[in-house]
């Protein structure tokens, strides 16, 4: 853990100036240490690959033929990229979606990361590396669900694996199982994250995210950019510009854009007038704080350890 450096009385402006700046980098270069840590205990972490879907599934889904079983899970040094762009720093290679003459490409403060504030959650989260990840930084909650049990069972497990072996994380976590087309409102997430593929799940994960309230910023790793497009949510806002960081890779070298869009009310109005949700089916409603509260309370039960109780009582408090 790195210590803030404080200057002393004698100290002049540019010498304070330095020692803060160097602090910061010391900082980042921790984050980025850390994120190698987690990815490294989590080596053996099986990655359950969905199995291919029936053709009731392949319907309500909108999965076409070109669409099997779908996995995907980016490098700790591609979610460092993107995790620095959301401090609102500066990354090599990061663009704006319009180009805007002689502007840095970074966040607004207003949508940047907020120590003990932000609430980081990844739809769709597989073994839940973005989840740990983000949860080495020092947020309100790191949060993660899917829709495949096997995959929220490896989650809950690497999470169990990584406490007792002391990782750096500095933020509670919590996973549950869910379809997002059944989730009400992700209230009281900050940042969703998301990487996408079949184009109903598109069209439903966008909506959701438009229609949360607290989402500040909607990070998109999307297979065809054409399909997020047709949801609106790529409309250009000068309140809010979109960040296109290229080259975000999987382990095996496959490459994508992922897609950093604040959630401005022009954008958020005009994804829920483009696109219309399906009706969600009676009982299969979620609540947000509900199932993860129902998820805490199912993990505290498998094992009780001082960890645990303390990670249980913080989300607890975050979700009351």
């Amino acid at each position: 853990m790195v210590k803030r450096k404080f200057s002393s009385d004698t100290d002049s402006p540019a010498t304070s100036s330095v020692a803060s700046v160097q602090c910061c980098e010391d900082a980042k270069d921790d984050l980025g240490v850390k994120f190698r840590r987690i990815n490294s205990a989590l080596g053996r972490l099986h990655e359950h690959v969905s199995p291919k879907f029936t053709s009731k599934e392949r319907e309500q889904f909108g999965i076409q033929n070109q669409y099997g079983g779908i996995t995907g899970t980016l490098t700790p040094s591609s979610l460092y990229r993107i995790t620095t762009l959301l401090q609102g720093d500066v990354v090599p290679g990061a663009k704006f979606k319009r180009r805007f003459d002689d502007e840095e490409c970074k966040l607004p403060w207003d949508f940047t990361l907020k120590a003990k504030e932000s609430v980081f959650c990844d739809i769709g989260s597989g073994t839940g590396r973005p989840v740990f990840y983000l949860a080495c930084a020092d947020i309100k909650a790191s949060i993660g669900f899917d829709i495949d049990p096997m995959q929220v069972f490896n989650s809950r497990y690497g999470k169990e694996y990584l406490i007792k072996r002391n990782a750096p994380i500095n933020s509670p976590l919590g996973f549950f199982h869910a379809n997002v087309q059944h989730i009400v409102s992700l209230f009281p997430v900050t940042h969703a994250f998301a990487f996408l593929g079949y184009p109903d799940i598109i069209d439903s994960t966008v909506h959701l995210v438009a229609t949360t309230s607290s989402i500040k910023v909607f990070i998109a790793i999307v297979l065809h950019e054409k399909e997020l497009r047709e949801t609106g949510i790529l409309e250009e806002d000068i309140d809010g510009k979109i960040i296109i960081l290229p080259g975000v890779q999987m382990p095996g070298g496959n490459s994508y854009s992922a897609f950093l869009i604040p959630m401005t009310k022009r954008r958020c109005r005009i994804v829920a007038k483009k696109l219309k949700r399906k009706p969600i089916p009676k009982g299969a409603r979620i609540i947000f704080k509900d199932a993860l509260d129902s998820c805490l309370i199912a993990e505290h039960e498998v094992e009780d350890t001082p960890v645990r109780t303390r990670q249980s009582a913080r989300l607890s408090t975050l979700i009351k």
